[in-house]
């Protein structure tokens, strides 16, 4: 650049500004003013001082045509904008800052901007420029807060610009979570930060609007020695993991760590009985498809040699104690070893295996941890069971290959299999039952022991702990002086018991007199006399005055006995099943499944614990079936009653079911007024449906 045209106040400082812009000294320029600066009337219409600043050149021999000068000056001077009114820190640029004055003298019309965060205004002669505000500045117009929407400046305004939280920081967060087992203590850390608000960055405009950006910066403040002195105050001591501390305390996310870590108990497992025989029936008299028996399939009885392993009882295993993150103990629970029951024909050795003493049916009744384990020998009759031969009683299975009579009974421990029919007669078995005849005017029982042991059970439990009760009442007016004063030498406390049961434990007197009652009833299909001994002595302590004198200590010795009974009864699965080809004018009970495979039943009760299965008819008579009934034909055509009775959540499988027949499942009651076929009834929760298939 070798000439500029400098503008300012006065003509001096338009020429130190240009001296300065063309780095020359006053020696080494020619000067020109173009304009002197004044003052106009009071203040307004001032002019700014002009000159021009040109580098002296050599002496050339070159002559140039001064006119062809002029019209350059002029052009240069038409193409510059001349400011009228500048910005009023415009006019106090230093000498130091001439570049920015340049270029700010280079613009036309006023003008605001935000550069490198600094906010910068223009003005002109007879115009203002403009800024919208956002809500997180402030600005000072001349020491005043603006509040207008739209606030107009020019550059005499001294603006003071603010803004709201320019400088924010949080601090880290953190703390700890213990669970409910104390075994985790978990460190939750949320990192703090810090916040630098600053104006952004706006194009030189007549109206910009101010906005912010802000810079932030994650933090986190959390020292190791603070997550140690926490645990220390919380008392969380075992199991700390320092690398999880670690982690934590230079984490710059959210974030979770288990920083200490109990140790759980593990529970030793109980023992367990592994059975290593085969002891159920496979096959049960059942039809093919043309409706043909075939007998022989039914006779597969699973059999073990004297000798043989019949299971083998594994011992229980110990625990492991715990430890919870503030160093307590947690005890873990040992494991219980099985209940072996061993019956006939059986013993257990040293090393755990049950084995078997002679040839026979094993046997295996499991309920929990009590096991009961039998081998039954097999009694085979050859003949008719008639008044001759007399009644039959076997613990093992029974297999009869005539006919048994009128008015007999057979009972066995085991199976029983009849190969012709049973005419009014009783047949009893603890397992279960099948008969190739008919079945006439007879009574069928299997399982029904086990169902009957197992409601003795929960009433014997129910009387043992009124009784234990009772014996600590009696114990605390043992030592009053009233109860001291009674002759007791005479009859014991047996008057004070039956003052009490009429008092105070009116429901120890019901429960004992219907334990009674089902021991009377069914005790010929109870196998274990216990029952009946136990029925004995609650009789004669309780209910009835005897010669003999009643202490406490008896009380004690029946209660020590009725808890080894309750122990020792085993709840059995419902693995009995009957199996026969006909019934009629009969009773049925199962405490597993029924099959009738022939033709049907005829004014026959049927109940069974398990499914009920007829593939002919049913005609008059009662059907009870805790698992679903399955029927070919219900009812007669003359309405004779017949009625199936299932619990609420299970279902009545029908082919033809004929008018006058009875279903009930749950409370709910159904009576078929037409015939109808093929159709499984069910409860949908308000009343019973028919499904038709």
């Amino acid at each position: 650049m070798n000439s500029i045209v400098s503008k300012a106040r006065s003509v001096e400082e338009a020429i130190d500004i240009g001296l300065q812009m063309l780095n020359a000294k006053e020696k080494q320029v020619d000067i020109e003013i173009l304009q002197n600066g004044s003052e106009g009337f009071a203040g307004m219409k001032k002019k700014k001082a002009v000159v021009k600043l040109s580098i002296r050149q050599p002496m050339k021999t070159e002559v140039v045509d001064p006119l062809v000068e002029m019209e350059a000056f002029f052009k240069q001077i038409q193409n510059e904008s001349v400011i009228t009114d500048e910005d009023s820190q415009s006019q106090q640029l230093n000498k130091e800052d001439t570049s920015a004055q340049l270029l700010t003298s280079k613009r036309s019309g006023p003008e605001v901007w935000v550069e490198n965060g600094q906010f910068f205004v223009k003005g002109s002669i007879d115009c203002y420029a403009s800024v919208s505000l956002s809500e997180e500045i402030i600005l000072l117009k001349n020491g005043e807060r603006m509040t207008e929407k739209k606030v107009f400046v020019s550059e005499h305004d001294v603006i003071d610009i603010q803004i709201v939280n320019e400088y924010e920081q949080v601090d880290t967060e953190w703390f700890f979570m213990v669970d409910e087992q104390k075994l985790r203590a978990k460190l939750i850390v949320h990192p703090g930060y810090k916040i630098h608000r600053y104006l952004k960055d706006a194009p030189p405009n007549k109206h910009i609007y101010l906005q912010i950006n802000e810079k932030k910066e994650v933090t986190n403040t959390l020292t190791f020695e603070q997550i140690i002195r926490e645990l220390e105050t919380l008392k969380i001591v075992y199991g700390i993991n320092y690398k999880e501390i670690s982690k934590a305390i230079q984490s710059m996310v959210p974030c979770e760590y288990d920083v200490a870590l109990g140790k759980e108990s593990k529970d030793g497992q109980d023992g367990s009985f592994e059975i290593k025989v085969e002891t159920e029936t496979k096959k049960q008299l059942v039809e093919d498809d043309q409706g043909n028996i075939d007998y022989r399939q039914s006779m597969n009885i699973p059999t073990v040699k004297g000798g043989q392993v019949i299971g083998i009882v594994h011992p229980p295993t110990e625990g492991f104690d715990g430890r919870t993150i503030f160093n307590e103990v947690i005890q873990a629970k040992e494991g219980q070893s099985v209940n072996m029951k061993l019956g006939e024909g059986v013993e257990c050795l040293a090393t755990g295996s049950v084995i078997a003493l002679r040839e026979g049916r094993p046997q295996i009744d499991k309920h929990d941890l009590s096991v009961k384990v039998n081998v039954y020998p097999k009694l085979t009759y050859q003949e008719d069971v008639t008044i001759r031969t007399g009644n039959i009683a076997f613990d093992g299975d029974i297999e009869i290959l005539g006919h048994v009579v009128e008015k007999m009974k057979v009972k066995a421990g085991g199976d029983i299999y009849i190969y012709k029919s049973v005419t009014e007669a009783q047949i009893i078995s603890h397992k279960s039952i099948t008969v190739r005849g008919n079945v006439i005017g007879s009574e069928l029982s299997a399982g029904k022991n086990s169902k009957i042991a197992g409601e003795l059970g929960l009433l014997l439990k129910v009387i043992l702990e009124q009784v234990n009760r009772m014996m600590d009442l009696l114990k605390q007016l043992s030592v009053s002086p009233s109860f001291q004063t009674i002759d007791l030498r005479a009859n014991g406390i047996q008057p004070i018991v039956i003052m009490l049961l009429e008092k105070k434990f009116t429901r120890l007197k019901t429960v004992i007199g219907t334990f009674m009652k089902k021991v009377y009833n069914d005790y010929q299909y109870i196998e274990d006399r216990k029952w009946g001994e136990i029925s004995h002595e609650l009789r004669r302590n309780f209910l009835t005055l005897t010669n003999k004198k009643v202490t406490i200590k008896d009380l004690q010795k029946l209660a020590r006995r009725m808890e080894k009974v309750i122990s020792n009864t085993i709840i059995a699965e419902k693995v009995q099943t009957i199996t026969v080809s006909d019934a009629i004018n009969s009773h049925l009970f199962s405490n597993g499944a029924i099959h009738v495979v022939g033709k049907g039943c005829v004014n026959t009760k049927i109940y069974a614990n398990g499914k009920v299965d007829i593939l002919g008819k049913f005609r008059g008579g009662s059907i009870y079936s805790e698992e679903g009934v399955k029927v070919k034909e219900l009812g007669t055509y003359v309405g004779t009653r017949t009625v199936v009775t299932v619990p609420r959540d299970k279902q009545i499988k029908v082919g033809n079911a004929y008018e006058g027949t009875i279903l009930k499942i749950g409370e709910q009651v159904f009576r078929v007024t037409d015939k109808q076929s093929d159709f499984i009834a069910s409860f949908n929760g308000e009343r019973i449906i028919l499904d038709y298939e």
